[in-house]
């Protein structure tokens, strides 16, 4: 039974499937958040709930996400909570952001990241 090695091509279909769910930790280069963390302070400041900044709720929710290779937040979760709502309300700040992708041997690739979603009235 003889095989014939794989053309480049087909490597390389080969491997854009297997790592397709790969995810880093740690990459050559970050994902960077576009328009920095102005943009992220102003979707959180749109999401504030009235009724948590009334009752005097405030403080820092870290929450984890994924970017993936085209730049978009993917699985966001709470790992550090102050208040149901404000969890509700970073997450949905944190899931409308854009990243430049991550890169790994100049190549984009998923990276894990956490970010401190702040409140303060």
């Amino acid at each position: 039974m003889s095989e014939k090695p794989p053309s480049p091509a087909e490597n390389e279909e080969e491997e854009d499937n297997t790592e397709e769910g790969e995810v880093f930790m740690v990459v050559e280069k970050q994902p960077e958040l576009i328009g920095g963390v102005k943009a992220l302070q102003e979707s959180v400041e749109e999401r504030y709930p009235e009724s948590a900044k009334d009752s005097g709720i405030e403080g820092r929710v870290i929450v984890q996400f994924v970017v993936d290779k085209q730049g978009n937040v993917q699985d966001p979760r709470v790992t550090r909570s102050v208040h149901k709502q404000l969890d509700e309300a970073a997450i949905e700040a944190v899931r409308e952001q854009k990243f430049k992708p991550g890169r790994q041997r100049g190549e984009p690739v998923n990276v894990q990241m956490s970010l401190p979603v702040t409140f303060r009235d």
